[in-house]
């Protein structure tokens, strides 16, 4: 289910990755995209299910109960059809339960909307190979592997959630059975902040490479958490002309720049 206005996005078909969602009108950082809603499963029928339609769609992890969502209709519109990107300008929240997709920075218009699927390597062995031609592309859609904390017990191909995360914390909330569909939360964040950790750990950062550099005026290069501000609210990259300096992203607590 997306929860963006349908004026902000369309799908197209994208060659060897099928459908994208593509933004119609720039995105700001933290708006909610959508809701991972659908029909809950046990983990052999997620892969049942992944395996019958050719690894085009994948379920998600449901609160780490050996279940997971799937589609009820894999054709429709909803946020099953965001793409995989080693460099994403999505990420997923997990708010009662729920797999709530946010824009982790500026997006804008023309961008496809994309997340990180961080399949597990160790329970995922098979082959997940990556076509999203990020300049930071790992070459898999499996997480990195020194990474584990963020690796997680899965079904075939299926999405991981992460541990930790922007979560709700009082577990008040009703665990949706087998075989019944998840239905929407009756409210949602008006905005997702950018201290959405996992395990302590904010999503690493990337700015559109496609767009012009922010000029930035400084000598001294500021503190990682205001260059992570500049990326978050700009989409762009941060260019220190008096440093010959371009910063791209951020990696966990490493800049990633070029000269």
């Amino acid at each position: 289910m997306f929860l963006i206005d349908k004026s902000s996005y369309e799908i197209r078909a994208i060659g060897r990755k099928g459908k994208g969602v593509f933004a119609k009108k720039d995105i700001p950082a933290g708006t909610i995209v959508g809701d991972y809603l659908g029909r809950i499963v046990s983990d052999k029928e997620a892969a049942r299910l992944e395996k019958k339609l050719g690894g085009h769609y994948y379920s998600f992890e449901y609160i780490g109960r050996n279940k997971s969502i799937f589609p009820v209709d894999c054709q429709a519109p909803g946020v099953h059809l965001i793409n995989h990107s080693c460099a994403p300008n999505c990420a997923t929240a997990d708010i009662k339960g729920h797999n709530v997709y946010y824009a982790l920075r500026h997006i804008f218009k023309g961008e496809e909307l994309t997340v990180d699927y961080e399949f597990d390597p160790e329970s995922d062995g098979g082959p997940a190979p990556c076509f999203c031609d990020s300049p930071f592309c790992r070459g898999t859609m499996h997480a990195r592997m020194e990474k584990p904390e963020i690796a997680r017990k899965s079904a075939l191909g299926r999405k991981q959630k992460k541990k930790g995360g922007f979560q709700d914390k009082s577990g008040k909330y009703q665990v949706v059975p087998i075989g019944k569909l998840l239905p929407p939360l009756a409210k949602y964040p008006a905005n997702m902040p950018d201290n959405a950790q996992r395990n302590g750990q904010v999503n690493d950062l990337y700015a559109n490479l496609e767009v012009t550099p922010l000029a930035c005026p400084e000598s001294v290069l500021p503190k990682l958490s205001e260059l992570r501000r500049r990326l978050r609210a700009s989409g762009r990259p941060l260019r220190f002309s008096k440093l010959n300096l371009t910063i791209l992203g951020v990696a966990g607590q490493h800049l990633v720049s070029k000269r």
